[in-house]
């Protein structure tokens, strides 16, 4: 993974992560966290795409430490 623009472009440097589906138990914090990070574009992306719970997942991605 890496940080990039909002229309993907790499701006740093890439390091290799873990990836996890989270349980629907851990949704309220994840939604909670973009909303916290997104703000408005996250209420209007919500509204111009709806979605169900069914068609929804939340995926956690960790750095790994190098060994």
């Amino acid at each position: 993974m890496a940080p990039a623009t909002f229309r993907g472009k790499p701006t740093g440097m890439v390091v290799i992560g873990h990836a996890r589906v989270l349980d629907a138990d851990e949704w309220p914090y994840a939604e909670k966290t973009l909303e916290s990070a997104f703000g408005l574009g996250r209420k209007l992306y919500q509204r111009a795409f709806p979605m169900s719970d069914q068609t929804r997942a939340y995926i956690k991605i960790s750095p790994v430490s190098p060994r």
